[in-house]
């Protein structure tokens, strides 16, 4: 199973980078994860009928913050995938990140910092996939691939 992960995409309608993602490299996941600061909930309708987990950021309007919650688990052929935008420093972000999801979580992915991160930590995928902003001159996104085991790329545009 294909995820596609995005988050810091800071728009208020889909830039024409985001719709290509969307009919290019991300055209066949099953999963669109997206932790936090896409400002507008509407820039995600390009993704289609893709199943979509989101959570509100600090930069998010009302209408996403209506719409997400602050942090979600799912549970993805049998592993338990965390996702939370972050708040406050990005000094000590990650650590704060973690310490809010209990200790059996396959994946945490988080936001805010705009620093692409894929790595484990105690059996455990760490993964940000830095700010797909259009005002962001090292876009990237990410992506999971969910099988037997778990494989996960950062990809740069």
């Amino acid at each position: 199973m294909k995820i596609g992960i995005l988050s810091d995409t800071h728009m208020i309608v889909p830039s024409k980078s985001l719709v290509e993602l969307s009919q290019g490299l991300f055209s066949d996941i099953s999963y669109l994860f997206h932790a936090g600061d896409m400002v507008k909930s509407c820039i995600l309708d390009i993704f289609g009928d893709k199943e979509i987990v989101a959570v509100c950021g600090n930069m998010d309007e009302d209408d996403v913050c209506n719409k997400y919650q602050v942090k979600e688990i799912r549970n993805i052929n049998n592993f338990k995938i965390g996702i939370m935008h972050g708040w406050g420093s990005k000094n000590g972000l990650e650590a704060r990140i973690i310490d809010s999801f209990d200790s059996d979580m396959d994946i945490i992915i988080y936001g805010h910092s705009h620093k692409p991160v894929n790595y484990l930590l105690n059996g455990t995928l760490i993964f940000n996939p830095g700010s797909f902003s259009q005002y962001n001159n090292n876009r990237s996104a990410g992506i999971i691939n969910i099988g037997k085991e778990i494989k996960a790329e950062i990809i740069y545009f």
